[in-house]
């Protein structure tokens, strides 16, 4: 089996404008030493030309779509997991499927909030 080296999506939160740059804060799958999501913050390489809000529920509604597609793939990896009879990979892997699947509720929690 192929493995790659996943890209995990991340909850944009907000956009902090600055002198000479743009800083978005968001969450993503990085956890502190109580199982809290960490909140990080990254420099916007590009000029927005919408609103700060709309620009952040365009941006969440994509990385939930790739929220979804991780997912997916998880579970088929684990279904392998299960038939190959690796049930020390399977219960890691469930574990961080329900992770994620809690992360995809928080989401769609934010976006809900943010689309009022």
């Amino acid at each position: 089996m192929k493995k790659k080296n996943p890209k995990h999506p991340k909850l944009y939160l907000d956009i902090i404008h600055q002198p000479n740059q743009i800083i978005l804060t968001y969450i993503s799958n990085r956890f502190d030493q109580n199982g809290s999501r960490i909140i990080e913050q990254e420099i916007l390489n590009k000029v927005i030309h919408e609103n700060d809000k709309n620009y952040l529920i365009d941006e969440n509604s994509k990385q939930l779509s790739l929220l979804k597609k991780y997912i997916e793939i998880q579970k088929k990896v684990l279904v392998k997991y299960q038939k190959d009879r690796n049930y020390d990979s399977g219960k890691i892997l469930n574990s961080s499927i329900k992770s994620m699947v809690g992360f995809e509720r928080t989401f769609e929690d934010w976006i809900v909030k943010n689309t009022k």
